[in-house]
């Protein structure tokens, strides 16, 4: 009974098997499927407690978020994940992907395409500054906004879309 719920814990797909004998010559097996909530360092899952699974290559669930990290560091960024999904919430924004670099260092994409780097120190209060500064500075240039640097002391620094070069000509005869 051991060695058939040990097997049946090694498929990835499997979160947990309980096998039960039932005499004399049957076995109950009951499987509890892994359920992903996000992609993990490209080629694995995250369950909803932070575990990973890795099922065979190929496989791929397309509207999940993308995680990443350094190994033994799921469960933090998932922590992570949750924490900058709900702090964006109020700007109708959602976080596509999140990462911390070897270095502890954090970044993060949005689902228009924004990438916010927060680096290392006090990450979760520089991503609170920008939900603070969203609204007069990049609610009316959302479109025009590539990426925003948080990991200045004192503000940040902003990468906008180059303007279409017909634009910029315009711009300059009026």
């Amino acid at each position: 009974v051991d060695s058939v719920r040990a097997a049946a814990e090694e498929l990835p797909w499997v979160a947990r098997a309980k096998v039960r004998r039932i005499w004399p010559a049957t076995l109950r097996v009951h499987i509890v499927e892994q359920q992903p909530v996000a992609g993990w360092n490209g080629d694995g899952y995250l369950n909803a407690a932070g575990e990973t699974f890795f099922p065979r290559a190929g496989q791929t669930l397309i509207g999940l978020p993308l995680l990443a990290g350094p190994d033994g560091q799921a469960a933090r960024v998932l922590v992570h994940y949750r924490k900058a999904s709900e702090m964006l919430q109020p700007l109708d924004m959602a976080v596509t992907h999140i990462a911390m670099d070897r270095r502890r260092a954090w970044s993060l994409q949005l689902d228009n395409g924004v990438m916010l780097k927060l680096g290392r120190a006090r990450p979760w209060r520089r991503l609170q500054r920008f939900v603070r500064a969203f609204p007069g500075v990049f609610a009316g240039r959302l479109a025009d906004l590539k990426s925003v640097d948080m990991r200045y002391s004192n503000g940040f620094s902003v990468h906008w879309q180059p303007a279409p070069a017909g634009e910029v000509f315009a711009q300059q005869d009026t």
